[in-house]
């Protein structure tokens, strides 16, 4: 993760700036963050940067630092910082998209009682290009979608899908407990798990995501998370 999120977005940035490339445009992510500092976050917010963070975080939190030592000797760059993306043309599938899919296919046993803010990709990919030519050099643009619960994500999902299961939900204690076990059967399995401490930490630690300057300055408008998920499905039901 470190080498990726951290390395890796210094090594672009160096090569950007040895290039000379007119700008770049940097994806990190609303867990940049730190979380648990707050109840509403802003891109004045405090970063990811405690110990007891979440690997993950603090990564993209580092990589962003890694990114404006550049900035500051001259490359001309902009971030933007997403929340939970998904969405179609998820060919992996990513660990959200295998979510989306097994609650279409009723695999899906049960869900946690939390929740995310949670944004289209298409939408992201969209603030990205007005990022390009309207973001202003060295700025963060949070771009926030919709707050829903993984239990309305579920619903919306079973609606969509046909069918009128509607999973077990289970407190957040028990995903307090389960964390650390998941960690251990992540590492023993070739295939992503659903649940994972991290994963957990963002389920326990949602704060409102403030979305006004995207919108003024990038014209960030996300669509309904309904408009996802149907399209999402319908792009899994095409790929068989």
């Amino acid at each position: 993760v470190w080498a990726v999120n951290v390395d890796g977005v210094r090594n672009v940035a160096e090569a950007a700036l040895a290039a000379g490339v007119c700008r770049l445009v940097h994806c990190s992510s609303v867990h940049a963050y730190d979380l648990e500092a707050t109840e509403s976050v802003t891109e004045q917010s405090s970063r990811a940067v405690a110990v007891d963070l979440p690997v993950y975080d603090r990564s993209k939190a580092a990589g962003e630092a890694a990114l404006r030592e550049v900035i500051d000797r001259g490359l001309d760059a902009v971030i933007v910082n997403p929340t939970g993306v998904f969405g179609p043309y998820d060919f992996a599938p990513s660990r959200m998209g295998g979510v989306l899919l097994a609650m279409f296919q009723r695999r899906l046993p049960a869900v946690i009682d939390g929740g995310f803010d949670w944004v289209d990709v298409r939408d992201v990919a969209t603030a990205m290009q007005a990022a390009e030519s309207a973001g202003r050099t060295g700025e963060n643009y949070l771009l926030p979608g919709h707050h829903v619960s993984l239990a309305g994500l579920a619903a919306i999902a079973a609606d969509i899908a046909g069918h009128k299961r509607r999973l077990i939900t289970l407190p957040m204690w028990f995903a307090r407990i389960w964390g650390p076990l998941a960690d251990v059967a992540s590492r023993r399995r070739s295939g992503p798990l659903w649940y994972t401490s991290e994963s957990l930490h963002a389920l326990r630690f949602d704060p409102a995501v403030a979305g006004a300057k995207a919108a003024s300055e990038l014209n960030h408008r996300p669509r309904a998370i309904e408009e996802t998920i149907a399209d999402t499905h319908a792009w899994f039901t095409e790929q068989g």
